[in-house]
């Protein structure tokens, strides 16, 4: 049903009535308007480049489309060589025109699809770019007509779901000539781009994934005059020519032209959304669609800045050089080189897209002015977590299980066509396509999340579950002179499997006057530890020294993953990443190898899926498309996990004591050893660790706090990036083996 326009007697849109005054009220708790627009308002934008037909603004006709539960790739054998390749730029082979047919449906979206593809004249000698100084500003509050506005500095800010962005846009034409567009758009962006390692001038990113994209249509062009603030009520088909007193600035752009000497206003306002649509995740893990926070910079925000000033803003998060997730406010003004007058007949270097008659679509004037995300935590009861904890594991098992049946399948029949029984062959490829491997999981999966469902009272019961641990028993040896070892008996270590919480801390120049509160208690932590020595029940002890601590070291070790082509089919954990969570060694070169790098997931988690991906590639190659068939998420879901990139950033920590566990907690030199049996002692400790004292594995420790020096940003994951950090404590032993615990840790900002 179309609601009813306003009307307005004797067609004045500035006549005052009855109802102003209930707009005026409701405008002092939301000034805005928070009804999403209609489809044709949200078609004008996209619609209205060039002059449409009249039924250009028609909703789509749609069509019944029928799912399977299994779709087979059409994928050849190259395709499903799943090697872990480096970033690249795009290949030669890729095409290079993409043509977006002004007269199909779906022209709009292949160019906003490919906006990245698009020649940018921003920074470019072309006199109708260089005749618009576009800006973006905000403003404390939300900009109104003729009110003055407090600005603020984006780049001191650090801002979180549910804020609210207010500013405006000003474009001016400082040339004698008018400028004419296609299409003007503000837009609240959040960004995953990964830059071409191989160039380190190219602005155009190898890979982007836009997560984030709030349109505002009142600050974009398009061919309605859409009320924004609630105290306004004027005609929809009509388009005043308003005057900003504060400034002189024209707040309508008619006809999409630019006049020369005119300095035009657009407001905007955009409120952070809480999560992402769930759309973004094509794997349906909520975990994907948080809001990720702020990492790196990209290669566009760099240009904006001189060397000294990238430096001062630098934010040292310990990820990717080529790598960021940014957010900030974008206008874009878009036309076609025609207008621009632009050589036709010059070969672009990338990817061109062009219209029906050749004509190519490039960017004229592009402005972002970035901002910092570090969004809070979501409000996750412990039912929740048991479930996530749950569901990701039962994914990652089921996964491995339809690989290795696929593997077991595709070699039996490989061996019955190497023996001649063709008959069985088919039979078993016959079988292998109508077997659905997610039926079963998902059965568990829906169990889990009914098992699972958030609870209170359950919570509470939650909270007496015992405490698992991750331990290991080995025997203790003690070594002669002469490099023989006498065992003197069996050692247990242990520790609680708790997720320590560490707080963020915002870098310093978001905290420039001090006034924000720094929690750092949370990052002093305690790690308690449990031994147990049992000698033989034989064996006279009286005078055998017990074992000792040597020496205690720990890192806090941040570990980010990125997938540039394929979504993870699960959220990852720590469980799931790390087969040995705690592992021994006794001074040879592989037990020392398996304690100090068992936690390198690329030979942990990731070597695993390429050695099942090489058998698949091997099998495919062997039997044949038709022989030997492959669901195609299958294949994206392995090969999303076999290409991973990682990288460990290890931070040993300086301020690091083993102390006992009294009330008032003293450091020891000895472990303090207390007899429970004519056989078996046992020994309590904490590690005290001071994470305000880590440096980076290479730099000399300083006293500056690494809060100063460095930024935890949250935890987090999404479809194709995720950061997790986890504490690797080895404790060396007075006979010089050691034991070495992988412990979970989440940074989280305070809520």
């Amino acid at each position: 049903m179309t609601p009813e326009l306003p009307s307005h007697p004797n067609d004045d849109p500035g006549e005052f009535n009855e109802d102003d005054v209930v707009r005026s009220e409701q405008a002092n708790q939301a000034p805005v308007w928070s009804i999403l627009p209609s489809y044709h308002m949200y078609k004008s934008l996209y619609m209205g480049m060039n002059a449409p037909t009249e039924n250009a603004h028609e909703p789509p006709t749609y069509e019944d489309v029928s799912h399977n539960s299994v779709a087979e790739s059409s994928i050849t054998a190259s395709s499903l060589s799943l090697h872990n390749s480096g970033t690249t730029a795009p290949s030669s082979s890729a095409p290079r025109v993409i043509v977006a047919d002004e007269n199909t449906n779906d022209w709009q979206n292949t160019l906003l699809d490919n906006i990245h593809q698009l020649k940018n004249l921003t920074y470019s000698s072309n006199k109708y770019a260089r005749s618009l100084n576009v800006s973006v500003h905000f403003t404390k509050e939300v900009g109104k007509l003729g009110k003055k506005p407090t600005y603020i500095d984006p780049s001191v800010y650090e801002y979180k779901q549910g804020d609210t962005v207010n500013g405006h846009i000003l474009i001016e034409n400082t040339s004698d000539e008018k400028v004419r567009f296609d299409m003007m758009y503000v837009v609240f962006e959040g960004s995953f781009l990964v830059a071409n390692a191989r160039n380190k001038q190219d602005r155009v990113p190898v890979k982007v994934k836009q997560f984030l994209q709030m349109f505002d249509f009142t600050a974009s062009w398009n061919h309605g005059n859409i009320d924004r603030l609630i105290t306004e009520s004027s005609h929809p088909y009509t388009c005043p020519d308003l005057v900003d007193p504060i400034d002189n600035t024209k707040l309508a752009v008619n006809d999409r032209t630019l006049h020369p000497g005119n300095v035009y206003k657009r407001f905007f306002t955009f409120k952070i959304p809480a999560q992402l649509l769930d759309s973004e995740c094509s794997h349906n893990l909520s975990g994907h669609t948080h809001i990720p926070p702020s990492l790196g910079s990209s290669r566009q925000e760099q240009a904006k800045y001189s060397s000294k000033q990238m430096q001062a803003l630098r934010v040292r998060d310990l990820s990717f050089v080529d790598t960021s997730i940014s957010y900030g406010v974008m206008t874009r003004i878009i036309g076609r080189s025609s207008m621009y007058n632009l050589d036709e007949n010059h070969e672009s270097e990338g990817t061109r897209l062009i219209n029906s008659t050749g004509d190519e679509f490039v960017i004229l004037k592009e402005q972002n002015e970035f901002m910092r995300m570090v969004p809070e935590p979501m409000a996750n009861s412990l039912g929740d977590h048991l479930m996530k904890v749950t569901e990701s594991k039962m994914l990652h098992n089921n996964l491995v299980n339809r690989l290795q049946q696929k593997i077991d399948i595709g070699n039996s029949i490989l061996k019955a066509m190497k023996s001649g029984n063709y008959d069985f062959a088919i039979d078993i490829s016959d079988q292998e396509r109508t077997l659905s491997a997610s039926d079963d999981h998902m059965g568990d999966l829906i169990k889990s999340r009914q098992l699972y469902r958030a609870c209170t009272s359950r919570d509470k019961k939650m909270t007496n579950v015992p405490v698992e641990k991750y331990g290991v028993a080995f025997s203790f040896k003690k070594k002669s002179l002469t490099g023989s070892a006498k065992p003197l008996g069996s050692m247990m270590v242990s520790t609680p499997k708790v997720n320590r919480v560490v707080r963020y801390i915002s870098p310093l120049r978001f905290r420039p006057d001090g006034s924000q509160r720094i929690d750092n208690e949370s990052w002093k932590l305690a790690v308690p530890i449990d031994f147990s020595f049992t000698f033989p029940a034989t064996a006279d002890h009286r005078n055998v020294k017990l074992p000792d601590l040597k020496s205690v070291d720990v890192e806090l070790v941040a570990l980010t993953w990125k997938s540039l082509k394929y979504a993870l089919p699960y959220e990852l954990n720590h469980d799931i990443i790390f087969k040995d969570r705690v592992a021994t060694h006794h001074s040879s070169k592989e037990d020392i190898d398996k304690v100090f790098g068992g936690d390198n997931i690329n030979e942990t988690y990731k070597k695993p899926f390429q050695n099942m991906s090489n058998q698949l590639y091997e099998l495919y190659n062997e039997l044949g498309a038709d022989n030997f068939k492959l669901e195609a998420q299958l294949v994206e879901d392995v090969r999303s996990i076999s290409s991973l990139e990682t990288k460990h950033m290890n931070m040993p920590v300086q301020g690091v004591t083993v102390r006992d566990r009294s009330e008032n907690p003293t450091n020891l030199s000895r472990l303090p050893w207390v007899q429970k049996d004519p056989t078996t002692f046992s020994s309590q400790v904490n590690v005290a660790i001071d994470l305000e004292t880590l440096h980076l594995k290479g730099e000399m420790p300083t006293a500056e706090k690494a809060h100063s020096k460095y930024c935890l940003v949250t935890s987090f994951q999404s479809c194709t990036i995720g950061r997790l950090y986890y504490l690797k404590v080895v404790l060396k032993l007075s006979n010089n083996d050691s034991v070495r615990f992988l412990l979970p840790v989440t940074v989280e900002k305070s809520a």
